[in-house]
């Protein structure tokens, strides 16, 4: 999901602008532009959108109607900033804690950060062994929700206990995926501190010409070097479909596109 800041009713809310869905296969079953009738801003650098691409497409209330069928329907819904995105739909607080018990959040399960998670693409490049299967500043729909699936595949049992684990207990666990991911990011750091590898250089600053602070040994638990680490890690089954994820909205796309 994309989204952008519009005025309802004399105030800033964050609402979608562009919305995919993919089946368990990763191919799309549903995609949107959502039209808004006073778009406040859009960060056009970020998903390559314009205001008047929104024109003539489906109204909120349409998309959110036609999400839900999808949502009740799906035994699990998984995604990245899955609660602001259901937020930003407006479902009801009602709804968000009927659709809690589907939902399985790539963001928290592969954070290697015990209080908050990363973002999602350091969290995709620590997945998949510092590759860049999603960007950090040029986004599109597809590839983050493809490589949130294939994460998911990664550890789907894990996933599951982990899950089921804070529904009964109601509190966020750190689990097997996420001692994984802070184990790969403290293999980067140590690339990095040996002058081997270094964050890519074009996510260092976000469009609004802020400085980006990647994650540090602050505030981690790191846990101490196993060899049997290793062959676990070597255990894991990784996608087969980078190419396809790689994709980035291109800022140039005209209404010919769609």
């Amino acid at each position: 999901m994309e989204w952008a800041t519009v005025i309802e009713q004399g105030k800033l809310v964050t609402r979608p602008v562009w919305v995919i869905v993919l089946d368990h296969e990763g191919d799309t079953i549903y995609e949107s532009l959502v039209s808004h009738e006073n778009v406040h801003e859009m960060c056009t650098q970020r998903h390559g959108l314009r205001k008047e691409l929104l024109h003539r497409q489906r109204r909120l209330k349409v998309v959110r109607s036609q999400l839900i069928n999808f949502f009740v329907a799906a035994k699990t819904i998984v995604g990245h900033g899955l609660t602001n995105h259901l937020r930003w739909l407006g479902l009801t607080q009602g709804e968000l804690s009927i659709l809690e018990r589907k939902t399985r959040d790539m963001n928290w399960h592969f954070s290697p950060k015990r209080n908050h998670s990363c973002s999602f693409a350091v969290n995709a490049f620590l997945a998949f062994d510092f590759r860049r299967v999603v960007e950090m500043h040029r986004t599109h729909p597809y590839s983050n929700a493809l490589a949130a699936l294939y994460m998911y595949l990664m550890w789907p049992h894990d996933i599951e206990n982990a899950a089921r684990e804070y529904l009964e207990t109601g509190s966020p666990v750190f689990h097997k995926t996420n001692e994984f991911a802070e184990g790969k990011l403290r293999k980067f750091l140590e690339l990095i501190r040996e002058g081997k590898a270094d964050w890519p250089n074009d996510w260092r600053r976000t469009p609004y010409e802020k400085e980006y602070k990647f994650p540090t040994l602050d505030n981690l638990e790191i846990l101490p070097f196993d060899p049997e680490d290793e062959e676990e890690e070597n255990d894991v089954v990784y996608p087969q479909r980078p190419s396809t994820v790689i994709e980035t909205a291109d800022p140039t796309l005209d209404e010919s596109s769609w």
